[in-house]
């Protein structure tokens, strides 16, 4: 989307979108380049995207490709990642194993909550790819809330992915209506519903939103003690407070959403299962814990986990709670 300033169109000149994919390693001597189709798809979507736009001399799109062996790599990346406009990353078992593509995950995601939190609202500027086939019920808890395009690219991109789709001459012609359909999308997201730009943060101390390769599900289970609008005492604004303790909004002059809703995103985008409770309510599920044949009531609620998984246990306080 353009802007104006003094009354003149200032366009939009920050890429249209930001390729994530895991690096394949090579296979041996004299193998070629294993990230070879990868770099065919980024080549494919630009012909596509300058056809669709009026893009001249602005870059279409950004991907690493040998950018991690040379000089200045996580300075480029922190950078594209603040300004593109749509992230597309290609979905693949390689993908969610990767520290770098959890880094890549975890700063644009970071960018779109800060988004929300000006008030933008949810802006879709994620567009995932099915690289090769995943079984999309064990995707990490930190990407479960970006739909997949199940039908639009029919039942062999499902089975093959893109790859499949590219490496097989008889699918060609799938391939290169999958392409543009993701391009049109691609195109329509920057332009009607653009992301605002960020300020870089350093790539290589942001943490990854994927959990490590092997680690079993991670639980974590926040408690809120804040008073509501009806209990808060009579000295102090009622302005933070909501309903009840988890519309509590210390920052409401910052942002429109709750402090318990920000930190529930936040948890979930490092791959955590979350679960968020009032600390002066019940919890249905284990507020009653039976011990020798009798029930006693706790306070602090205990997320239920397997014996060898032990859940963290986080508390959220208003510093002036009961003053």
């Amino acid at each position: 989307m353009n802007t104006y300033a003094q009354g003149r169109i200032v366009p939009d000149k920050r890429p249209y979108f930001f390729l994530s994919y895991a690096h394949t390693p090579s296979s041996g001597p004299g193998s070629g380049d294993p990230n070879h189709w990868v770099h065919t798809l980024f080549k494919d979507l630009c012909k596509d995207i300058l056809e669709l736009t009026a893009i001249d001399d602005s870059p279409v799109g950004f991907i690493d490709r040998e950018m991690r062996s040379g000089e200045g790599w996580p300075e480029q990346l922190s950078l594209n990642l603040a300004h593109c406009r749509v992230f597309v990353p290609l979905y693949s078992p390689r993908y969610f194993s990767s520290p770098y593509c959890g880094r890549e995950w975890f700063a644009f995601t970071d960018r779109m909550r800060q988004a929300r939190d000006t008030g933008v609202g949810d802006i879709p500027a994620i567009v995932p790819v099915l690289w090769t086939r995943v079984d999309l019920n064990r995707l990490p808890e930190s990407v479960r809330n970006i739909q997949v395009e199940q039908t639009a690219f029919g039942e062999r991109y499902l089975s093959h992915g893109i790859y499949g789709l590219i490496k097989l001459k008889r699918l060609r012609d799938e391939y290169d209506e999958t392409v543009l359909m993701l391009a049109q999308r691609i195109v329509h997201i920057a332009e009607e519903t653009p992301l605002p730009s960020s300020d870089p943060r350093p790539f290589e101390s942001l943490p990854s939103a994927f959990r490590p390769s092997g680690d079993g599900p991670r639980r974590i289970h926040v408690s809120v003690a804040a008073p509501n609008r009806h209990t808060v005492p009579e000295h102090r604004g009622s302005g933070p407070y909501g309903d009840n303790a988890l519309k509590w909004n210390p920052y409401h002059n910052e942002s429109q959403r709750p402090l318990p809703v920000l930190a529930e995103e936040l948890i979930r985008s490092l791959d955590y299962q979350i679960t968020v409770s009032d600390f002066d309510d019940s919890d249905p599920v284990t507020a009653d814990l039976t011990t020798g044949g009798r029930r006693r009531r706790t306070r602090y609620r205990i997320q239920p986990v397997r014996p060898s998984r032990a859940a963290a246990r986080r508390l959220l306080v208003d510093p002036r709670r009961g003053t």
